[in-house]
């Protein structure tokens, strides 16, 4: 119903930037006016004890402190690894302004106190959430990058909102990661070859999934 509107949204992002970043500063003053408290009872419930192939890990939100730990994360992944997650900069200056933000929630997840993996949820006025994460390469195929997916559903529906994400034809890996624990719909197609897709609402998101990956090898 409103994918016209994430349309022309993503338009204006890549054709007139100065003019998004007045819309981005409208929605997230509106998004914290109509959904600010939601947003920091969620917060305050979103942490995930568990274990990884053995290892103590968690899952929990992420706020300025973390800068220097999420920063070092993304760095020591190579380049080809980020070719298709870019939902902001992601240098140190971007880091600090995401991380500050009332509107993009953002989470770690640690294995040994290690930070291997990093999942956002972008929130706009019109409730909708856009998700994405991205899993350290050392971690890559060992069941983490699934697991933050089903926590963001999770976060995302019980706020209320609409999850949908914009994704590269040529990442068929991601879209087919997605599309392997829950029905999804293609919404629209938009430029540079990415798609709008939305995920479907399941009666297991009322939960917050339970953190046990039985094996994570690191390779």
């Amino acid at each position: 119903m409103t994918a016209w509107l994430d349309r022309i949204t993503y338009r204006v992002k890549l054709l007139l930037p100065g003019a998004y970043w007045v819309l981005a500063w409208g929605n997230a003053l509106g998004t914290r006016l109509l959904y600010g408290r939601r947003i920091r009872l969620t917060r305050l419930e979103a942490k995930v004890e568990g274990f990884v192939g053995g290892d103590p890990a968690v899952v929990r939100p992420l706020g300025p402190a973390d800068l220097e730990t999420l920063h070092d994360m993304i760095a020591a992944i190579p380049e080809d690894h980020l070719r298709f997650f870019h939902p902001h900069g992601l240098d140190r200056n971007a880091l600090h302004r995401v991380l500050q933000s009332r509107t993009i929630l953002t989470f770690g997840m640690f294995v040994r106190q290690r930070l291997v993996g990093y999942a956002l949820l972008k929130l706009f006025a019109n409730r909708t959430a856009y998700a994405g994460r991205l899993i350290h390469p050392e971690y890559a195929g060992a069941g983490l990058g699934r697991y933050l997916i089903h926590y963001l559903y999770h976060i995302g529906f019980r706020l209320g909102f609409r999850i949908r994400a914009t994704i590269s034809r040529e990442n068929m890996a991601c879209l087919r990661s997605h599309a392997a624990v829950r029905p999804l719909r293609i919404l629209a197609s938009l430029p540079n070859n990415f798609q709008l897709v939305e995920y479907n609402q399941l009666p297991s998101d009322a939960d917050l999934p339970v953190l046990a990956i039985a094996s994570a090898e690191c390779h």
